[in-house]
């Protein structure tokens, strides 16, 4: 609390130059959280690299609670993506079938390789937890997915679901 009343007293400035860059700093700070709307749970401020760049400094609930995944569903639905097309691995708390994404896969030898790989940000960064997969739901290690990371998205689904295209892509299948 005493933290709290320090920083207010900071606000208090005094002399035209320091109102002024107090204002544009305010005034930044709200146009940049209201640019991301409505995905502002991803929210990072520019000097942290925005919510683009903001998951290599935090994860977990700080990023993504599953927030995206309806965003996913309809971006497969505006982009005619097959459920045989796509696999994904989807961080949060809500199984995404109940959503529309895609059921339960066929045994791996009845399965083509998918076109698109939809993976949660939590996960392509190296979080260690619980995903929910074609498969059901499985523990990801921290290293699955780091081939990906440098690798440029097809699409995104706000800023916690990254959708790579394998045939651009060829590592982007799981390995």
């Amino acid at each position: 609390p005493l933290l709290f009343v320090w920083a207010g007293g900071v606000a208090l400035v005094r002399g035209k130059l320091a109102s002024s860059l107090l204002l544009a700093c305010l005034t930044a700070q709200v146009v940049s959280s209201l640019w991301i709307f409505p995905h502002s749970l991803s929210f990072f401020n520019t000097l942290a690299g925005g919510p683009v760049r903001g998951p290599s400094w935090l994860l977990d609930s700080n990023v993504d609670w599953g927030q995206d995944i309806g965003h996913l569903a309809r971006w497969q639905q505006d982009n005619q993506v097959a459920d045989q097309d796509i696999e994904y691995v989807i961080f949060g708390t809500c199984d995404p079938n109940w959503l529309g994404l895609p059921g339960r896969k066929l045994p791996a030898e009845e399965t083509p390789p998918k076109r698109y790989l939809a993976i949660s940000v939590n996960f392509l960064f190296g979080m260690e937890h619980r995903a929910y997969t074609n498969d059901g739901i499985e523990k990801t290690s921290g290293d699955t997915f780091e081939h990906l990371r440098e690798q440029s998205p097809a699409a995104r689904t706000g800023y916690s679901v990254y959708i790579f295209d394998t045939s651009q892509v060829p590592s982007a299948h799981r390995p």
